[in-house]
């Protein structure tokens, strides 16, 4: 079955119902691989931002724009369009599911990460120490577009931070190569930067938020029938 571009747009501006949007999950799940995997990729990212949501004290005041912003720069009124600022948000909770899920297939550090931030596994050159300590929490939010800001991201802050950075950037992408196939094949330009973004917490002290980032931008323009 052929997949109608347009509706894969709406799907993601969220301007589809949700009657639609199953019967189209549904026939990407009959597709081959990659867009299987597109699909199930769109259902970790609502679940995740419905859990993120749940886990926030309703108490709580609003999370103001953090530091993080200046890291993706003032979003300019011609480029990129309404649509695409979307669906880069979209892409930032999609990194998150891919995380987890790449953790629930090591039951050994899974456990070990909620017993206290695990280390990376012992045959690794850069192995991290066995248990790091939590020294503070910190809520994050990021633009998706014009006056827009991310649901708030709560991350830990740690101790021994240069071994756990060394085992960040010398993992293997988060982003699966099959997603990335579609969208270029979609006529999207994408391209991966990863890298550590300092951060000055409350009481003075700075810390390092690991950022791992799909910037997708538009290719040619794509002919609807």
């Amino acid at each position: 079955m052929p997949i109608n571009p347009i509706d894969l747009d709406r799907l993601v501006d969220g301007e589809m119902p949700l009657s639609e949007q199953r019967a189209l999950l549904a026939a990407l799940g009959d597709e081959a691989a990659p867009w299987r995997q597109l699909a199930l990729a769109f259902l970790e990212a609502q679940v995740l931002r419905q859990a993120c949501r749940a886990c926030l004290p309703s108490d709580e005041p609003a999370a103001s724009p953090s530091p993080v912003a200046p890291l993706h720069g003032k979003v300019s009124r011609q480029t990129p369009r309404r649509r695409m600022a979307r669906m880069v948000g979209l892409m930032v909770a999609v990194v998150t599911a891919f995380l987890l899920g790449a953790w629930s297939q090591r039951p050994r550090e899974t456990s070990e990460f909620r017993s206290g931030l695990a280390a990376a596994p012992a045959a690794s050159s850069s192995a991290t120490p066995a248990t790091t300590q939590v020294v503070d929490r910190l809520q994050v939010v990021f633009p998706t577009g014009p006056g827009h800001w991310s649901d708030p991201v709560e991350l830990p802050v740690v101790t021994d931070s240069d071994q756990l950075a060394q085992f960040w950037l010398s993992e293997q992408p988060v982003w699966p190569p099959a997603l990335q196939t579609a969208l270029r094949e979609a006529g999207r330009h994408v391209s991966e930067r990863r890298h550590w973004l300092e951060v000055e917490l409350q009481d003075g002290r700075h810390g390092y938020v690991p950022v791992s980032e799909l910037v997708v931008s538009a290719g040619e323009p794509l002919e609807y029938p």
